[in-house]
């Protein structure tokens, strides 16, 4: 719910337009069984968390740790039918062109169409867009710019419904980039802001000023609240800058004078956008997160596997979430195809809002974020493993098959030749994972202590798979070792060739047995305490390959 204040007066609005992308819930809700309740101070709250929503209470799965500590456990699901006015509430005109195109720009438009709608039934409105002029953002810019007159002409219209008259409004439109334009010092009306607008043009850059353009927007235009103006923020961006002393400048300005500020622009992937080349190198400042900072090892899935398809990490980038959330507005992320592969979503497509309630990233001031890390050694590990090289599985370049040579071919020389040869990949593979490994091992005592769902998910599966990944490449290698030391076929006269397949059978009490079980326990924990989410999507795909190996012949 937005607060919007008139003089000393707070008016709460309910809103009925609502992008299932922000932490605003919207249509009916399909539940996973809703774990106990945690308290996590960094996590803001949500602008509806007022709201009761239905739940259907499932049966808890337990972690097969015992006869099959390897195979994924199972989570059931189940849909809740939305009530007749959820359903009015999530409809969509299926003529108008933004439904055509993308259903979540169409509720992002009617969203910010009802909000400038709600001002308008206090006083005369003044919105403030501003429109990140960089290349990156060229989609959500034209789509902005493109919609100012339609969510004008809407915004009056529903303020003037049974019969009331709509107080005035005007607009101010200001640009950013490598620097920040204002294109109308004054208010004025919607067509000239349009006007105004549709000139605007494209520049390159890697660190916009986004913040910077907020800020100097705020000490501009905040003076006009004492003109008598209800005053909103709109901000379209795809990048975002790392000015981060702007925004902690901007946001209580902001606050103080009950200005909201909304955002528009593409969810962030979920998926893993950057691989770093060598130890040390930090991400690029064009790469936008979800969160503070890197929050997930680069570690390749098993089997070829990909993750771009888990293309929506459920929330917008950090800063622009944050100054919407902290300023009571809110980021409405536009998807691919409005979906959201591996999170749970209600009927009308949208990620389940208690699930994005649940794992809201830490909106919190850089200062502090450096400071969360610090708190917990799991923390600091899991942030210090994500910024470690790419480490790929031994599935990848591993050879499973070693035939063997008769006398004239060089014989038990030939093979160990042949097995020291494919030791040397392992040996150049296998640093990658075991810094991950060490990285994230040097947290695990910590472990007991996170409290937020959102760290346990990601520590837990950061290390499920680490411990998989090492358990197959060592696995393979002492397999290897097997075979060079001389092991004979059982059966030569009918069998030349050894065969390394992938297993779930590791020599009891081994080291390699303890790591596996230890991965299935942390991997069934993600998918169990949380499903519907991609961490639990990505513990399965991690666990469709096998921890271990078998040695057959042929």
């Amino acid at each position: 719910m937005l607060r919007l204040r008139c003089g000393g007066m707070a008016v709460g609005v309910a809103l009925l337009f609502v992008c299932g992308c922000s932490g605003s819930p919207s249509g009916s809700h399909q539940h996973a069984a809703k774990p106990p309740a945690v308290h996590h101070p960094h996590a803001e709250e949500s602008l509806q968390a007022g709201v009761k929503h239905p739940t259907t209470p499932k049966t808890s799965v337990a972690l097969n740790s015992t006869t099959q500590p390897w195979k994924p456990v199972s989570q059931p699901s189940d849909v809740i039918r939305p009530s007749t006015s959820e359903t009015q509430v999530a409809a969509i005109d299926s003529d108008d062109p933004d439904a055509v195109i993308n259903p979540d720009m169409y509720r992002a438009r009617r969203r910010i169409a009802g909000e400038i709608a709600e001002a308008l039934k206090i006083r005369k409105t003044f919105v403030v867009w501003i429109i990140d002029k960089t290349s990156a953002s060229a989609d959500v810019r034209n789509w902005a710019i493109g919609r100012m007159g339609r969510i004008a002409s809407e915004a009056t219209k529903l303020a003037g419904e049974g019969g009331k008259r709509a107080a005035p409004l005007a607009m101010a439109v200001v640009t950013y980039g490598s620097n920040v334009n204002f294109l109308n010092n004054d208010p004025v009306d919607p067509a000239q802001a349009e006007g105004l607008a549709s000139a605007v043009g494209s520049e390159t850059v890697d660190s916009p000023l986004t913040f910077t353009a907020v800020d100097q927007a705020a000490d501009k235009f905040i003076p006009f609240r004492k003109q008598g103006y209800e005053t909103i923020f709109i901000i379209a961006a795809d990048t975002t800058g790392k000015d981060w002393a702007q925004l902690e400048s901007a946001i209580p300005k902001l606050r103080r004078n009950s200005i909201s500020v909304f955002g528009v622009g593409n969810a962030v992937p979920f998926y893993r956008q950057w691989h770093a080349v060598h130890l040390g190198g930090g991400p690029p400042a064009t790469l936008i997160l979800e969160s503070g900072q890197l929050e997930s090892v680069d570690l390749a899935l098993p089997q070829g596997q990909g993750d771009q398809d888990l293309n929506d990490s459920g929330y917008g980038p950090w800063g622009l979430e944050r100054l919407c959330r902290k300023t009571e507005g809110a980021f409405l992320r536009f998807r691919n195809g409005s979906m959201s592969a591996g999170w749970m979503t209600d009927g009308d497509g949208s990620v389940n809002p208690e699930l994005l309630r649940r794992y809201t990233p830490d909106y919190v001031s850089p200062q502090e974020y450096q400071s969360l890390l610090s708190s917990n050694r799991a923390y600091q590990a899991l942030d210090n493993a994500a910024r470690l090289p790419r480490a790929v599985q031994a599935n990848a370049f591993v050879t499973t098959r070693f035939g063997v040579p008769s006398e004239k071919q060089g014989g038990a020389a030939q093979l160990a030749k042949m097995i020291s040869n494919q030791q040397m990949k392992v040996a150049d593979k296998t640093p990658e994972v075991d810094a991950i490994y060490n990285a994230l091992a040097a947290g695990q005592s910590d472990r007991a202590k996170i409290t937020s769902p959102r760290w346990q998910a990601e520590y837990d599966l950061a290390i499920g798979r680490i411990l998989a990944a090492k358990a197959r490449i060592d696995g393979y290698n002492a397999q290897l070792a097997v075979i060079k030391q001389g092991k004979a076929l059982k059966d030569p006269a009918n069998h030349n060739t050894w065969v390394l397949h992938p297993s779930d059978s590791i020599s009891a009490g081994s080291a390699l047995d303890k790591m596996a079980k230890q991965s299935a326990m942390y991997l069934n924990r993600v998918i169990n305490e949380h499903p519907g989410t991609p961490w639990a999507e990505m513990a399965r795909r991690e666990m469709a390959e096998l921890p271990g190996w078998v040695l057959t012949e042929e």
